[in-house]
This record gives C-alpha cells, structure tokens and sequence, in this order.
C-alpha cells in the first residue's frame, strides 16, 4: 500500500506521461489519498490485476483522470 499519511497532502505531478502507474505484473497495488496533478496523458494508469484506487484527487489530466484496461479485481472508489 502506498498511503498519504494525510489526504490529498502528498502532491504527484505528472510528467509528459503519467502521474502514478503500475507496470504489467505489479498485482495488489493500492494507491490511497493522492492529489495527481497535471500528467500529460493518463492521471493514474493501472496495468497490474487486482490495485485499488481510493481517496484520490486526480486532475487536470491531458487524456483521462484514472486508466485502468482488460484487467481482473480493480478496484476505483471514494475517488
């Protein structure tokens, strides 16, 4: 689990890709109480089964806040 001790107070700016993703095979990853800033393409982008997104602020995206495909147990609320 990677956790904000307190919500929305630790800041991740996106880059000219992604703000925070996981790799193919990285299973049972949970992001929880991010603000996600500015990523050129994808906010949050998921390629492992089964990760959890809460609590999150995702924004100003350049293509969508949140990515998640063809993946099994994902797991987006409270967002």
């Amino acid at each position: 689990m990677i956790k904000s001790e307190y919500k929305w107070a630790a800041t991740i700016l996106g880059s000219s890709t992604y703000a925070l993703k996981t790799q193919k095979g990285a299973d049972y990853v949970v992001f929880d109480g991010f603000e996600c800033a500015g990523a050129l393409s994808v906010g949050i982008y998921l390629k492992g089964n089964n990760n959890t997104v809460r609590n999150c602020w995702v924004h100003n995206s350049g293509s969508v806040g949140i990515g998640a495909y063809k993946l099994n147990g994902t797991l987006i609320e409270s967002n």
